[in-house]
C-alpha cells in the first residue's frame, strides 16, 4: 500500500495491518451516503514524515500541521482505497509508541461531528472594531457577520425623579450591548471549510439570515490590575450652568461659563457631598487618581490599556420636539473621538383621545416659526371647519366646550387640521399662506 499527504509519499510502518471494510449492500441504499469512513494510522518518525508534519513533536516548532487543510490518499497499486482530509492526533519522540498518529476522514458525517465539537473562534469568521456607539449603530445596517444588540438587564430598577413625576430616563451605553453572530454565516462557514457548497432555499432565505447567536465570549481577568490601580471618583457638589450658542455644556475646571467644573472632584472616602452624605465608596488604589492644581489626573502604575466607566446623572431643560422625542441635552463627548448620543423620549401622556368638556388642554405646534398664526378647527356633527381657537405662539391653552363633544378626538387626533392664517406685512398688504412643516400636539 502507498499513502500520500498533499501528493507527497509517506513512510508506512510495514508491521501495521491496515483493514478497510466495505459492504456492497451500501450501494443499494442512498442513505448510506450520509455515513463516512475514518481510518487511524501510526506513521514512524522518519525524516520524510518529520518534514511532512513539520517536526510536530518538537516543543518549539513554529508550524502547526492542523492549522491548514491537508488531503491524504491511501492506494494499493492503481486502486484508490481511501481519500479524505487528514488530521494529526499526536506526535512523540523517544516514547512508546513513537511517531505520528493520524486520522483520515472520508465521507459526510465525520466532519460534521468534528465541527460540532469545535469552538466558534476556530472558524474563519473575522470581525474587529472599536466598541463605540457609532460602530454599534453601523452594525445594524452593514453586512458584517457580527451585530451588537441590547441585552435586557433584570436588575435595573427605575429611579424616581426629584423634579417631576415620571421616572429618571436611562440612556443605553455600550455596556448594554452584546455581540451576536449571524447563524447563516456560521453554517455557511462550517460547510465551506469542509469543502462543501451548501444550497438551501430555507438556509438562504430571509428568515434564517435574520437569526443571530449569542454566547460566552472570551474575557480577561483584570482583578490584579484593578487592585493595583483602580479608582472610583465622585462629585461633592451639584453644579448648574447654561449651554452655549451651540447647545454645549463643558466639564472643564478652566472655563468660567457654560461649564460644570471637573467631571469628578474627589476620591477621599472622608469627604461629604452637598447633602451631608459621606462618600464611603470612593477610593484610589496606590494614589493612581489625584487632583492636581484643580485638574483630575490618572497615572497608571504600568503601561496598560484602560477604559473609563462614566455614571452621568443630570437634569436638562427640554421641550417637546415631536410625539416621540424631547429636545434637550442628549449627547456627551467623552474625548478620544467617543461621543455618546441618546434620544430623550417624549413620555408625556397623549391626551388627544381622552379629552373632557370644561377642561383646558395645551396645543403645541412642532417646528413653530415666529410670525406664524394658527386656527384650530374641528368637525361638529359631521360639519368640518368649526373654529376652536386662534393663536400665534408655539403653544396655547384651548378649552373644550360642551357643543364640541362630537368627534373631538378626530379634530385634535391628527392635528393636521391646523391652518396658518394669512399674515399682514407692515404695508398692510395680505401675504398668502405658504405651506410648511407644521404640526401640533397636546401635552
Amino acid at each position: 500500500m502507498k499513502l500520500t499527504i498533499d501528493q507527497i509519499p509517506c513512510d508506512l510502518d510495514p508491521s501495521q495491518r491496515i483493514a478497510l471494510d466495505y459492504d456492497a449492500q451500501d450501494l443499494a441504499d442512498v442513505r448510506s451516503g450520509n455515513e463516512g469512513h475514518a481510518l487511524r494510522l501510526r506513521l514512524p518518525a522518519t525524516r520524510t514524515n518529520d518534514r511532512i508534519f513539520g517536526f510536530a513533536a518538537e516543543p518549539y516548532t513554529g508550524q502547526r500541521f492542523n492549522a491548514a487543510q491537508h488531503t491524504a490518499v491511501l492506494s494499493d497499486g492503481e486502486a484508490k482505497l481511501l481519500q479524505g482530509s487528514v488530521r494529526l492526533l499526536s506526535a512523540a519522540y523517544d516514547s512508546d509508541p513513537e511517531g505520528y498518529l493520524i486520522e483520515i476522514r472520508s465521507g459526510t458525517s465525520e466532519w460534521a461531528r468534528q465541527a460540532a465539537a469545535e469552538m466558534f473562534n476556530t472558524l474563519g469568521i473575522s470581525f474587529s472594531g472599536r466598541l463605540t456607539p457609532t460602530m454599534i449603530r453601523q452594525t445594524w445596517t452593514n453586512n458584517t457577520p457580527v451585530k451588537f444588540f441590547p441585552v435586557c438587564r433584570d436588575e435595573y430598577t427605575p429611579e424616581l425623579s426629584s423634579v417631576e413625576l415620571i421616572p429618571v430616563e436611562r440612556f443605553l451605553s455600550v455596556d448594554d450591548y452584546h455581540p451576536f453572530i449571524s447563524a447563516a454565516t456560521v453554517v455557511q462557514t462550517l460547510f465551506s471549510e469542509a469543502g462543501y457548497t451548501l444550497e438551501s432555499d430555507f438556509l438562504n432565505g430571509e428568515f434564517f439570515r435574520s437569526l443571530y447567536l449569542s454566547g460566552a465570549y472570551s474575557s480577561r481577568d483584570t482583578n490584579a490590575l484593578r487592585n493595583r490601580m483602580d479608582f472610583l471618583a465622585r462629585r461633592t457638589t451639584t453644579a448648574a450652568t447654561t449651554a452655549n450658542s451651540d447647545g454645549r455644556v463643558y466639564a472643564n475646571p478652566y472655563k468660567s461659563i457654560n461649564s460644570v467644573g471637573n467631571f469628578v472632584e474627589t476620591v477621599n472616602p472622608n469627604d461629604q457631598n452637598d447633602l451631608g452624605e459621606t462618600l464611603t465608596d470612593v477610593f484610589s488604589n496606590n494614589h493612581c487618581f489625584t487632583v492636581e492644581d484643580g485638574e483630575i489626573v490618572f497615572r497608571p502604575m504600568t503601561s496598560v490599556t484602560v477604559a473609563f466607566e462614566y455614571h452621568i446623572r443630570y437634569i436638562t431643560d427640554h421641550r417637546i420636539l415631536d410625539r416621540n422625542r424631547l429636545k434637550g441635552i442628549d449627547s456627551f463627548y467623552l474625548g478620544d473621538g467617543t461621543e455618546v448620543q441618546g434620544a430623550l423620549a417624549n413620555r408625556y401622556a397623549d391626551r388627544r383621545n381622552s379629552t373632557k368638556p370644561a377642561f383646558q388642554y395645551r396645543a403645541i405646534v412642532f417646528n413653530h416659526t415666529e410670525g406664524n398664526s394658527y386656527r384650530l378647527t374641528c368637525t361638529v356633527n359631521g360639519t368640518a371647519g368649526h373654529a376652536i381657537g386662534e393663536f400665534d405662539s408655539r403653544s396655547a391653552l384651548q378649552s373644550r366646550r360642551k357643543h364640541d363633544l362630537h368627534d373631538l378626538h378626530r379634530r385634535l387626533g391628527t392635528l393636521r387640521r391646523l391652518h396658518r392664517r394669512n399674515r399682514t406685512d407692515r404695508s398692510g398688504n395680505d401675504r398668502p399662506y405658504q405651506p410648511g412643516n407644521c404640526h401640533a400636539d397636546l401635552a
